[in-house]
C-alpha cells in the first residue's frame, strides 16, 4: 500500500489565492494595481481618497470570503501561539468571530482582545487536515461528499473559472450519481482523447483540467481514509442489518458509489445493456466512523490545548473563584444536562424523520430502517437493529394506549 503524505498545509497569502472566489479576488488585485500606480506617482505621495477606498473595501470583500470559509468549517486552521517555535495547534472555527489578520505574507493573526499573535498559521482544506477524521465521523457519505469534496472551495474556485472559460469540469449535478470508488487516481486528460479536445479550446481545457485534478486529489483522499481502515463505512445489508464494509471492498476496481443516495455498489462490465449496468446496492445509506480503536481515544495532542490557552484567557475556575450558584439552581442544571433516555433519542429520531407512530402504516422494522441515520448511535449489529425494532414497537403501543 502506498503510503499517504501528510499535507503542510497553506500559508495565509497562498490560502487565500486558491480559495477565495475569483470575482472578488480579481476586483482586489485590480483595486490593489490602481492603487500602487496612483502612489508611486510624483503628483501625490499618497494616492486619491476614492481609490484608497475602493482598494480597502475590496481587501475587506476578501478577507470577509475567507473568513466565511473558517467559521463555516469548509477551511480548518492550525497555528502556533506566542513563537514559531511552538507546537501546532488547531485553532476552532468558533475562534475566528474574534481573530484579526494581521499579516497575510507572514501568515500571521491577532486575537482581537488579548492581542496575542498566533504565528505561522496553516489552513487545510478539511479532507487534507491532520484530524480530518473528526470532521468526518458521524456524516453521511452524501453529506461528506457534497460538503468536503465537491464543496471545497477549491474545488469551487477551480470549477468557477473553467466554466467562465467554456470547459466543461466535473461536478456532483450533472454528472451521474455513479461514481467510481478510485477516482482520481488516473486524469481523464492523460488518454488520447483528452488530449485531442485541447486544441479546440486550451483555455477551457486547461482550466477543466486543474478543476478536475484537484477534484480528483480530495475524492481520492477521503476514500483513501477507508481504505487504509482510518476511517470506516456502516451501511444498511440488503438483508437489513447495518453492517461495516469491508476497507478491501474500497480497493476494487469495479465498486461505485451511488452520490445521490449514499450506496455502495457494482458495475457490471459484462451487462447487456446500460439499465443493467449496476447491481443492486450492496450497502444502503452508508454513514462515515472513527474505528472502534478509535472512538475510546482522545483527541491528538495538538487538539488537546484549550482555546483559551491558545489566546491566554483563563477561565473563572482556574483562578479558584466560587460560583455563586445554590444547592437548588446546581440540582436543576443536573436534571436539563443529563443525556436523555434511549426512549427519548429514539422518539426524537422519529418525529425528525416526519413519522407518526400513531397513523403510520410502517411496520417497527421499517421505521428503524428509516430512522437510523437520526440516531446518535445507530445499532450496528442484528441485536441491536432487532432491539431497536422492539422499542419502537412498545413505543407505539404505549402511545395508543395512552390515547384509548
Amino acid at each position: 500500500m502506498v503510503e499517504r503524505v501528510p499535507s503542510i498545509g497553506w500559508g495565509l497569502r497562498e490560502a487565500i489565492r486558491r480559495t477565495v472566489d475569483p470575482d472578488i479576488l480579481a476586483n482586489w488585485f485590480d483595486a490593489e494595481r490602481k492603487w500602487r500606480t496612483v502612489s508611486s506617482s510624483r503628483s501625490a505621495k499618497r494616492g486619491p481618497n476614492q481609490i484608497n477606498g475602493h482598494r480597502e473595501c475590496a481587501m475587506q470583500a476578501v478577507e470577509n470570503e475567507f473568513r466565511r470559509y473558517l467559521l463555516g468549517g469548509r477551511l480548518v486552521a492550525w497555528g502556533r501561539s506566542v513563537s514559531l517555535s511552538a507546537e501546532l495547534r488547531l485553532i476552532p472555527s468558533a475562534a475566528w468571530t474574534d481573530l484579526h489578520f494581521e499579516s497575510f505574507r507572514q501568515s500571521i493573526i491577532t486575537e482581537a482582545t488579548a492581542r496575542a499573535q498566533v504565528f505561522d498559521v496553516r489552513i487545510y482544506p478539511v479532507v487534507e487536515a491532520p484530524d480530518a477524521v473528526e470532521y468526518l465521523h458521524g456524516k453521511t457519505v452524501v453529506e461528506a461528499f457534497e460538503q468536503f469534496v465537491f464543496g471545497d472551495p477549491q474545488c469551487s474556485r477551480l470549477r468557477k473559472r473553467a466554466v467562465a472559460a467554456g470547459g466543461h469540469p466535473l461536478d456532483l449535478e450533472p454528472h451521474e450519481p455513479m461514481w467510481r470508488v478510485d477516482h482520481g487516481k488516473k486524469a481523464s486528460w492523460m488518454s488520447p482523447v483528452g488530449w485531442l479536445n485541447r486544441s479546440d479550446n486550451p483555455q477551457a481545457y486547461n482550466r477543466t483540467c486543474a478543476a478536475d485534478y484537484v477534484l480528483g486529489q480530495r475524492f481520492a483522499r477521503l476514500v483513501g481514509y477507508l481504505a487504509d481502515g482510518t476511517l470506516t463505512a456502516h451501511g444498511m445489508t440488503r438483508d437489513g442489518r447495518m453492517a461495516e464494509i469491508p476497507r478491501s471492498l474500497w480497493k476494487r476496481e469495479h465498486a461505485r458509489l451511488d452520490l445521490r443516495n449514499g450506496d455502495f455498489l457494482d458495475f457490471l462490465p459484462n451487462a447487456r445493456n446500460l439499465d443493467e449496468a449496476y447491481s443492486r446496492p450492496r450497502f444502503l445509506g452508508l454513514m462515515l466512523r472513527k474505528p472502534v480503536s478509535l472512538l475510546a481515544q482522545t483527541v491528538p495532542f495538538a487538539l488537546r490545548d484549550s482555546t483559551s490557552e491558545m489566546f491566554h484567557v483563563e477561565h473563572t475556575a482556574s483562578v479558584g473563584i466560587r460560583h455563586a450558584t445554590s444547592e437548588k439552581q446546581t440540582r436543576v442544571e443536573k436534571t436539563k444536562d443529563r443525556p436523555r433516555r434511549k426512549s427519548e433519542r429514539v422518539l426524537a429520531a422519529i418525529r425528525k424523520a416526519g413519522i407518526d407512530l400513531d397513523t403510520s402504516e410502517l411496520g417497527p422494522k421499517e421505521i428503524a430502517g428509516k430512522i437510523h441515520n437520526n440516531l446518535s448511535d445507530p445499532p450496528m449489529t442484528k441485536e441491536g437493529w432487532d432491539a431497536l425494532a422492539k422499542m419502537i414497537g412498545r413505543l407505539r403501543t404505549a402511545k395508543r394506549s395512552s390515547q384509548a
